[in-house]
């Protein structure tokens, strides 16, 4: 009885028992032969792994087939040019949900289109410390606000006060989770922000608002969005609370005083 060779098999069975493989043995195993290359590099079998990208050698990399339906990147370069080129390189990746190593670096130098198109496209990201200029932060927040399937943003000490009320708004209220402090915002930003979310259908679970021009919000609207998002909306007091605050520092104040009363009426022992 002839045994059966595994190239004998249908590519699909050949398919499945790559996709058993560990990466470093799906890596050995393209290099076997023609067949198994062919098969191996097919890119449902690399979705399941993420991509560093370091320098220009790697954004190279990106264009091999088997690296087409990847939906993590890792970019581990604080190169400005390598940053650049990697938004450029992603762009045309269709299932791209993270880029991950983006924070505290220098994203001012992508076009605003493209960077709004490859943001909008994933579902989570860390913006913050990127320094991203005015014209990127309003193509940013009109992509969120009209078709994105973004979720989860942190863009904390970034200049957002150009965009706005309106569409920064309805953006942050399509979101999950929104970090935007110390974004510079206005208290008319805030204001209608949380009025949108009282008023409207608001997607968030968790806002940070810390550190940004709350002056002039409106107290009942703060205790109203508090309402709606519990312990999800952070970095801003209502009225009540700050008023509660004052009354327990009146309370330490009497009693210091009555103490100090006491205190002084006392006569020292000798």
């Amino acid at each position: 009885m002839e045994l059966t060779q595994i190239n004998d098999l249908p590519s699909e069975m050949i398919m499945r028992i790559f996709k058993l493989l560990t990466p470093l043995d799906l890596k050995m195993a393209v290099l076997v032969c023609k067949l198994w290359r062919e098969i191996g590099e097919h890119p449902s079998l690399w979705t399941r792994y993420f991509v560093t990208v370091a320098n220009r050698d790697d954004l190279e990399k990106m264009k091999i087939r088997r690296l087409q339906l990847v939906d993590h990147i890792c970019a581990y370069t604080e190169q400005t040019c390598v940053l650049k080129d990697l938004f450029q390189t992603v762009v045309t990746l269709p299932r791209l949900r993270t880029i991950s190593g983006l924070s505290s670096n220098n994203l001012s130098s992508v076009k605003p289109g493209l960077f709004a198109r490859v943001v909008t496209r994933l579902e989570a990201v860390n913006l913050e410390y990127t320094k991203i200029t005015a014209e990127q932060a309003n193509a940013l927040f009109v992509g969120i606000s009209e078709d994105s399937t973004l979720k989860e943003v942190s863009i904390g000490n970034n200049n957002l006060s150009s965009v706005n009320p309106s569409v920064i708004a309805t953006a942050v209220n399509r979101l999950h989770s929104a970090d935007v402090r110390d974004t510079q915002l206005s208290s008319e930003q805030v204001t209608e922000v949380l009025r949108q979310c009282v008023e409207g259908k608001t997607k968030l679970k968790s806002l940070i608002l810390a550190y940004n021009d709350m002056i002039l919000v409106d107290r009942v609207l703060i205790r109203q969005a508090r309402e709606k998002l519990g312990d999800g909306l952070m970095g801003i007091d209502s009225e009540e609370e700050v008023g509660d605050e004052d009354e327990e520092g009146d309370e330490d104040e009497d009693w210091n005083e009555e103490g100090m009363d006491q205190y002084e009426e006392e006569e020292p022992q000798v």
